[in-house]
């Protein structure tokens, strides 16, 4: 449990910071050029692998109290984030090396007649297993009453807040954007606090 907690809270701030300083938010036209692609992208893989054992935590941790709804949110989850790890890798490294004249944001090189179109079904599953994931488990942690629930709430809502990310660059994306991120974040910290607190013993 505690173990799990705490890596949730490394992944929070990890994340945050790997919203802000993320390029691909902005529309600017070397983005992939920028020296914070890689180093941010990269942080958003370690970020979602840290995310996994804090999920694990929270599922022990409530367990007896989820339904079937709330095990699917669950899985859900942990493909959307064990994918995300893989995506972020691949744009982070890969991009650079492929960068096209013309292309600017990273979903562009998932395109029709584009570098990395053959794998567009894999950003496709990692946005459908992770979005109703998190914003599911945010519900299962609700009903189940165990952890508080108003980090279960900026589960949901940072869930949804990041959606703007495929919105494309603009400030107003960029801005719910890193509202989501940022409520994630809030919510990751709390949940990994709770849990690094729980006695195992008790």
């Amino acid at each position: 449990m505690r173990l799990g907690g705490v890596a949730m809270i490394v992944a929070a701030v990890t994340q945050a910071a790997a919203t802000i300083f993320d390029p691909d938010l902005v529309a600017n036209l070397n983005a992939i050029d920028s020296p914070s692609w890689v180093p941010s992208h990269v942080a958003f893989a370690v970020a979602y692998t840290l995310v996994l054992p804090g999920l694990v935590a929270l599922y022990l941790h409530q367990a007896d109290r989820l339904g079937g709804l709330s095990e699917t949110g669950f899985v859900l989850t942990l493909f959307g984030s064990a994918l995300t790890v893989s995506v972020s890798l691949l744009v982070g490294t890969a991009l650079p090396l492929i960068a096209t004249p013309g292309l600017t944001r990273s979903l562009q090189f998932f395109e029709p007649d584009q570098p990395l179109h053959f794998m567009r079904p894999l950003v496709a599953f990692t946005a459908l297993t992770y979005f109703p994931g998190f914003v599911l488990t945010g519900v299962a942690a609700i009903r189940a009453a165990i952890i508080s629930p108003w980090p279960a709430c900026f589960l949901v809502l940072g869930a949804l807040g990041t959606l703007g990310a495929l919105v494309g660059p603009g400030s107003v994306a960029r801005a719910i954007t890193i509202c989501g991120s940022l409520l994630l974040g809030v919510a990751f910290t709390w949940i990994g606090w709770e849990l690094a607190r729980v006695d195992v013993t008790a």
